[in-house]
């Protein structure tokens, strides 16, 4: 039940939300442009763009679900049961484990375009990273500061789709989830037009009524319709704080409540806004592209290893602090601040 979007004033911002009712310590993590990403196939890339995501740290590697890097390319795995078909490593391809593939691209591309090209003799394996960690079956958004693509890799190969909503959910395959978005292709933003019978004026009685028939319910479809309609005709003011709301608003009605559980914390990355919400599901995660490296800057040209924040511990100040005052570092390694 997650859900990613993109949005764009003046900044571009990507985000989503991580509806489950269980969590598996995820944490903000970031990774230093000197971490050394040792990937199954045998290549390793130790000098690379840095990131900042949600991730399960495992052993000393961060287990992605998102993240954006320091030229602000973000990516976002989403479930994607059913469809997904990972495979043993196949010759003369570029096999990459599932759980490797956003470190692969944002560890090396600054735009939508180059990772398109990066993905186009990939195939992604079902390698799992531990016995008692086997891969989800996921896809992934990835998006810049201009557009998106939507990565799928099913049984009749891998399919990169341009992405001209800026949204995501989870099944069916995105071709089908933008063939069934003609469904809605007569609502509008504003009150329409009364097209009921000739001769016959119904007076709109509310606003809002072009928007009439939008679903309502949390299916992924219908997910993927309701937040890309929202997202395509949301308008803000292009600071800040506006941009972030507006964001977190245009994905908040795909959000799930669980019962008997609430879960407060609000996932948002540093250098945001000033506000913490409390909610009863994770709202969307959103950051900045360019903001946030200005705050953890000096620790990542210096250190070799990742850095996770706890919730408890992420900053939303703007403001540049000096990191080992805001953040909940791992053991100390030989370059960490202090």
């Amino acid at each position: 039940m997650c859900t990613a979007a993109t949005y764009f004033t003046k900044d571009h911002y990507f985000g989503r939300n991580l509806d489950l009712e269980y969590s598996y310590h995820e944490q903000v993590t970031v990774v230093p442009r000197k971490f050394p990403f040792a990937f199954r196939n045998g290549d390793t890339n130790a000098d690379h763009l840095a990131m900042i995501g949600m991730a399960y740290v495992a052993g000393g590697y961060p287990l992605f679900y998102d993240g954006i890097n320091e030229a602000g390319l973000g990516m976002a795995g989403l479930n994607f049961p059913d469809n997904c078909d990972f495979r043993d490593p196949a010759d003369g391809k570029t096999n990459i484990a599932s759980f490797e593939l956003i470190p692969f691209i944002l560890s090396s591309c600054k735009t939508t375009d180059e990772a398109r090209e990066k993905l186009s003799d990939v195939n992604i394996t079902n390698v799992a990273f531990a016995p008692e960690l086997p891969p989800n079956p996921l896809h992934w958004m990835i998006g810049d500061k201009k557009k998106q693509i939507v990565v799928e890799q099913t049984k009749t190969g891998l399919h990169i789709y341009d992405d001209p909503v800026g949204v995501m959910t989870n099944n069916p395959t995105f071709d089908i989830q933008m063939t069934m978005l003609a469904n809605y292709r007569n609502l509008t933003a504003d009150q329409g037009e009364c097209r009921f019978a000739d001769g016959l004026d119904l007076h709109p009685y509310s606003r809002g009524m072009g928007g009439m028939g939008l679903p309502g319910d949390l299916s992924s479809a219908s997910r993927f319709a309701k937040v890309a309609f929202t997202r395509m005709n949301s308008k803000s003011a292009d600071d800040e704080s506006a941009s972030v709301s507006q964001a977190r608003s245009s994905s908040s009605g795909a959000s799930a409540t669980w019962a008997g559980t609430s879960t407060k914390s609000p996932s948002i990355l540093p250098a945001v806004t000033k506000t913490r919400a409390s909610i009863t599901t994770r709202p969307m995660k959103t950051a900045r592209s360019t903001l946030w490296t200005c705050t953890v800057r000096t620790w990542m040209r210096q250190n070799s290893r990742p850095m996770t924040l706890s919730r408890a511990s992420i900053s939303t100040s703007r403001t540049e602090r000096h990191p080992a005052k805001r953040y909940i570092f791992p053991a100390p390694g030989p370059n960490v601040l202090e």
